[in-house]
């Protein structure tokens, strides 16, 4: 489709109409293709023992680690992990929209490792980095453009 522009106050017509196109794509092919990059995201965290971000989770107390047998932070029974590391496992939350994307965990103690509490520090686990957050962006821009030249 080609649109020509005679003067200036044609371009508003076209905004409106560029933008109303953009509001009806459906993003979910994009938001369900980085469902696994979000998971290989949380894999690399615990792996490292840090936040998707890079920030180093605060060490267990002794006390934990005795009570764990082993000195791996937010891995006690290893739902947790699961939970984030692997799209559809047990406690993983995972939903695509035409307009959105929802990925975490539900697994009750989550919220006090993530921001901590009276007992024991913050150690975020449920976030991705923001390398990740421009790829995203990148990607869905790419797939704007294709959408609009198809005519969608």
């Amino acid at each position: 489709m080609t649109t020509v522009l005679h003067d200036k106050s044609d371009l508003k017509s076209i905004v409106s109409d560029v933008a109303n196109q953009i509001q009806q794509i459906d993003y979910e092919p994009v938001m369900t293709a980085s469902l696994d990059r979000i998971a290989e995201i949380e894999r690399d965290a615990f792996d490292a023992g840090r936040s998707p971000d890079g920030d180093v989770w605060l060490p267990d107390a002794k006390s934990t680690v005795n009570r764990k047998k082993q000195g791996l932070v937010l891995v006690a029974s290893g739902v947790l992990e699961r939970s984030l590391i692997e799209v559809g496992a047990e406690g993983n939350v995972h939903e695509t929209s035409p307009h959105g994307l929802l990925f975490g965990t539900s697994v009750p103690y989550s919220i006090f490792n993530q921001t901590g509490s009276s007992r024991e520090p913050a150690r975020p686990h449920v976030s991705v980095n923001e390398a990740f957050a421009d790829e995203l962006a990148a990607e869905v821009g790419d797939f704007v453009v294709d959408q609009l030249k198809r005519g969608n």
